[in-house]
């Protein structure tokens, strides 16, 4: 699916640790025939989330108008706190890009599962859980939620698509 339309779209992927947002960004980036940014590379990893926090939401909302020059959609993998929503959406809103909240759940048992090609860390497999407990991936602000266990990947990617495509189509 592309989309045709004149409109951008920043499509940010909310969730826990481990529940594939990398993964399921590259593909749904593809799918769309967009770019994905992973939003850890903008963040720095010996502070504290608080310290950089404002640093990391500016990184990926430059890297993400880098991108809209060459494409209509950009997708981005990145735990959303209520404040970094607040912040991308109006930057985002500001250059008249609309943007969607896609929150991917799954369990704590399928994030540490034995079949996962990622193996996470006893402190990554704590953090999944506290983040589980903070309602990552199942935010109010998000446009859609998605569990990322309940079938294959490609199965997951298609019932996401055909969900954003309403959102992604032009409008008035």
């Amino acid at each position: 699916m592309t989309t045709e339309n004149h409109k951008k779209h920043a499509i940010i992927l909310d969730g826990p640790i481990g529940v594939g947002k990398t993964t399921f960004g590259r593909l749904l980036a593809d799918r769309l025939a967009g770019q994905f940014l992973d939003g850890d590379r903008f963040s720095d990893p010996h502070g504290p989330w608080y310290a950089s926090s404002l640093s990391t939401n500016r990184g990926i909302f430059t890297a993400s108008m880098t991108a809209f020059d060459a494409t209509s959609t950009v997708v981005i993998a990145y735990p959303m706190r209520c404040l970094n929503w607040i912040f991308l959406r109006r930057r985002f809103q500001a250059a008249q890009i609309e943007t969607h909240c896609v929150g991917l759940q799954a369990s704590l048992e399928n994030i540490t599962g034995q079949d996962r090609s990622r193996r996470l860390s006893v402190s990554e497999i704590a953090r999944a859980q506290h983040m589980i407990e903070q309602g990552y991936g199942a935010r109010p602000f998000n446009t859609f939620s998605f569990r990322t266990d309940t079938g294959d990947i490609t199965t997951v990617l298609d019932g996401a698509v055909a969900r954003l495509g309403s959102v992604l189509a032009d409008g008035p």
